[in-house]
């Protein structure tokens, strides 16, 4: 949702990029790499998080597992999800009309 609604607030900026040579492989580009740091970013913090929790539960009786191949199914599937997320966005930002920017 924080991917899309960004996105959607910069289709001016892209039809800007579009009026002055950009072309739409470039747009994707900027789209896509943004999906990404902000899945990153929110990766690294949700992870942190994990760390902490299971860090403070070591000694606990209540038992705390979290098996080593979950981590990188977890990150994979966050950065599929967002990336198909940025997809939605981007085929409205690539719609935008650069001439309708300058009005």
């Amino acid at each position: 949702m924080l991917i899309g609604n960004g996105l959607f607030r910069s289709n001016k900026d892209f039809a800007v990029m579009r009026a002055i040579g950009a072309r739409k492989r470039d747009i994707a580009m900027v789209v896509f790499m943004e999906a990404a740091i902000i899945a990153g970013v929110g990766l690294f913090i949700g992870f942190i998080m994990l760390a902490i929790l299971l860090d403070n539960t070591a000694g606990s009786p209540i038992l705390s597992y979290f098996p080593s191949y979950v981590a990188p199914v977890l990150a994979a599937v966050t950065l599929i999800v967002s990336l198909i997320g940025s997809l939605i966005a981007l085929r409205t930002s690539l719609k935008a009309d650069p001439a309708a920017v300058f009005h």
